[in-house]
């Protein structure tokens, strides 16, 4: 999407809606498979310049929702945003790309989100990494044992759009 005429304007009962600013005509919709309480408007105006300056990094092997989060990133200002469907190909990428935040679900292909997580906080380069874990896995103890890989936050499915970037922030 051209992040110049797109603007990610709205997810609604589980519809997520892409406008060309130009023409203001529908680019793009989407049934998307996440429960959100109400309609919900991401504002792309009065950002911080902070939001555009971190790097945040998504790993989901579902396209549906590493689609969503993508789209509800850009559109509330976030300007770095990459995501990656395997959980191999995502830590490459967060020891390339050093970024900021780390947006990680659990049962991915390749590796899971625990091992990510225990071998970020392993790389001293990536200390200040923050990993915020979104999963359907709700028990007790994969919450603990997420946070004790060395998850800052563990957030489950489905979420809430506007509570993932307010965590973010």
């Amino acid at each position: 999407i051209d992040e110049q005429r797109m603007n990610f304007t709205r997810a609604h009962f589980g519809v997520a809606t892409v406008l060309d600013n130009k023409t203001n005509q529908l680019y793009y919709e989407k049934a998307v498979p996440i429960k959100l309480p109400y309609s919900m408007t991401i504002m792309t105006t009065n950002q911080t310049d902070m939001d555009e300056l971190v790097k945040i990094l998504v790993v989901e092997d579902d396209a549906t929702i590493r689609t969503l989060l993508e789209m509800a990133l850009l559109g509330a200002g976030f300007k770095d945003v990459k995501a990656f469907a395997r959980g191999d190909e995502g830590l490459d990428a967060i020891k390339r790309m050093k970024p900021d935040l780390v947006l990680l679900d659990l049962m991915l292909p390749g590796l899971d989100g625990f091992a990510i997580a225990k071998r970020i906080r392993e790389m001293p380069e990536l200390a200040a990494t923050k990993i915020i874990m979104l999963t359907a896995r709700t028990q007790n103890e994969d919450i603990v044992r997420g946070l004790s890989c060395g998850a800052d936050d563990y957030v489950t499915k489905p979420f809430s759009l506007g509570e993932v970037v307010a965590r973010i922030r």
